[in-house]
């Protein structure tokens, strides 16, 4: 098997860490380890008595959401909860791109975003500094 070619964590304008926290969020996107959750109100999830499904779980509409029983977050959020690091809500650095997706060619809704576009965005990224949001939806 060949192995990966990331870009560095200078290329990709990250810290090691970052970069790291990224190839963690890979690997358990595209092993199947985290499933997607559809989540539609994201009021729903900030009501004072929601509590996460049991399980981790992955929605591009919510950054991390921390139970008892279980999880719910996006690239981010995972990122951050596997490399113990933090990324700024307005990070102006191109992996922002990552977590907050856009495509010119239509409006995306972050909660139908399945594990399997989050991986190829997330590999897309690591690989060429771009999710490609507009390639991975089609």
């Amino acid at each position: 098997m060949l192995a990966n070619a990331f870009l560095s964590a200078k290329d990709l304008d990250l810290t090691e860490r970052e970069r790291t926290a990224l190839i963690l969020v890979l690997g358990v996107l595209e092993s199947g380890e985290i499933t997607w959750t559809q989540v539609d109100d994201i009021d729903d999830m900030d009501g004072p008595d929601y509590e996460p499904p049991p399980g981790n779980h992955f929605s591009m509409a919510y950054w991390l959401e921390e139970g008892d029983c279980g999880t719910v977050c996006c690239i981010g959020g995972l990122a951050e909860k596997l490399g113990n690091v933090q990324f700024p809500f307005d990070d102006p650095r191109p992996v922002n791109g990552l977590f907050f997706p856009v495509a010119f060619e239509r409006v995306i809704e972050l909660h139908t975003i399945t594990v399997e576009q989050a991986a190829k965005a997330t590999r897309n990224f690591l690989t060429t500094g771009h999710p490609d949001w507009n390639e991975v939806l089609k």
